[in-house]
């Protein structure tokens, strides 16, 4: 037997462990979950067994609409999701993380499912007599809560959009400027970053201002144009570096 693999209750234990050792349990269960048939169905035991509650708690926690007996499907549904994405899953990074997306997104696919059960309508006249006014506050939280969830999702998916953009499609240049930009803007208290605020960030004395507004102002149309071929409709704002 391999030293280095690790038993259903050695994983369960480091994971209450210290942070090493946490770490090291997420590994083991990565490597799981990319393995044999056999090894992943383990992987998918541990998972279950030390997250059955604290995920869907999690979820609930930030989605008060959702009914305490909604989550038992919502987690049966995560863990179909797991073994479905399984072949997704990066080599780092935080497993918890992965599992609380997924089971996001398995909570946007219920919640769809059960609005019309719960006379959810998008014009109040058209409310039953039947339902009561706390179905229909109950109602018009769980669409709330699908509004939200699929705007995080959107956004999430935006999110990664650009980022391939710059990482795939860019120049080294004009990523390192829009690198240094958004480095700018994190540590500014000011949306008014100009382009000599880029060059001394950048602090390379072979690129002038002219370079920096042209390799911006050309990364911009070229990530829009992208964008707009994804089918995300992208307004123009002003370009603060000046």
């Amino acid at each position: 037997m391999n030293p280095e693999r690790l038993t259903e209750d050695e994983v369960l234990q480091l994971l209450s462990g210290t942070p090493s050792e946490r770490a090291r349990a997420q590994n083991e269960l990565r490597r799981l979950l990319r393995g044999s048939a056999q090894e992943c169905a383990l992987s998918l035991k541990v998972i279950d067994r030390v997250f059955r509650y604290r995920i869907p708690a999690i979820i609930r926690w930030q989605l008060p609409s959702l009914r305490p007996d909604d989550l038992p499907d919502i987690w049966q549904e995560t863990l179909i999701g797991v073994y479905q994405s399984r072949t997704l899953l990066a080599e780092q990074g935080n497993l918890v993380s992965w599992l609380i997306k997924i089971a996001y997104r398995k909570t946007v696919s219920f919640l769809r499912k059960e609005r019309p059960p719960l006379s959810i309508h998008e014009n109040p006249s058209e409310t039953s007599e039947a339902d009561s006014p706390v179905d229909q506050l109950v109602a018009a939280d769980r669409c709330d809560d699908i509004k939200r969830l699929e705007d995080e999702e959107e956004a999430e998916h935006l999110r990664k959009l650009i980022d391939d953009f710059i990482l795939k499609r860019l120049s080294p240049l004009q990523r390192s400027l829009i690198q240094t930009r958004r480095g700018l803007f994190r540590s500014s208290d000011s949306n008014n970053i100009t382009v000599q605020d880029i060059l001394n960030a950048l602090g390379d004395p072979n690129i002038n201002a002219r370079q920096v507004k042209e390799n911006l102002l050309n990364a911009r149309n070229a990530l829009q144009l992208y964008l707009l071929r994804k089918g995300f409709s992208v307004k123009r704002r002003p370009d603060h570096a000046n």
